[in-house]
């Protein structure tokens, strides 16, 4: 059994993730992992992409395609943002560069009885962690891991 570090995304609470690229990319995915705690009856699951205080996109999922992908009244799982192209460049003379993810949950209304959070992946890392206070891949502690995170890239044939 495992334990599950989560920040709830109460009405007004925003999640940012940085993250760093090494390489000039596309992405057409990013999977959040989230917990879903009952049935959500309001609002929309937002990530915002940004590059330094530029928005370079936003999506939205609503509160019903949240509860239909995840049928169990307490679930959690990786939930899906699509993008036509979301083009990430690096610098020309860099080597890497910085983006950030910003998670919140837009025309919510608190309630107990449903919410929805974003789960911290301090366990079975899928990348290197980065950020503020890492030392040897690891954060000072599992409260302040970067949440659970896939980026899908396009690949060109």
């Amino acid at each position: 059994m495992s334990t599950l570090l989560v920040d709830e995304l109460w009405d007004g609470i925003v999640f940012e993730q940085p993250f760093l690229i090494t390489k000039n990319t596309s992405i057409i995915h990013i999977r959040p992992w989230i917990y879903r705690h009952g049935d959500l009856l309001t609002g929309q699951f937002q990530v915002e992409v940004l590059d330094g205080a530029t928005v370079l996109t936003t999506a939205q999922l609503g509160f019903a395609e949240i509860n239909s992908a995840f049928t169990e009244n307490y679930a959690h799982g990786y939930i899906r943002f699509d993008f036509d192209s979301l083009s990430l460049r690096i610098p020309e003379g860099s080597i890497e560069k910085e983006y950030k993810l910003r998670f919140s949950m837009v025309g919510y209304t608190n309630n107990t009885e449903g919410f929805l959070g974003i789960v911290r992946q301090y366990e079975a890392k899928i990348y290197p962690t980065y950020g503020t206070g890492v030392v040897g891949n690891e954060a000072p502690n599992d409260m302040v891991e970067p949440g659970g995170l896939e980026l899908y890239e396009m690949k060109r044939a």
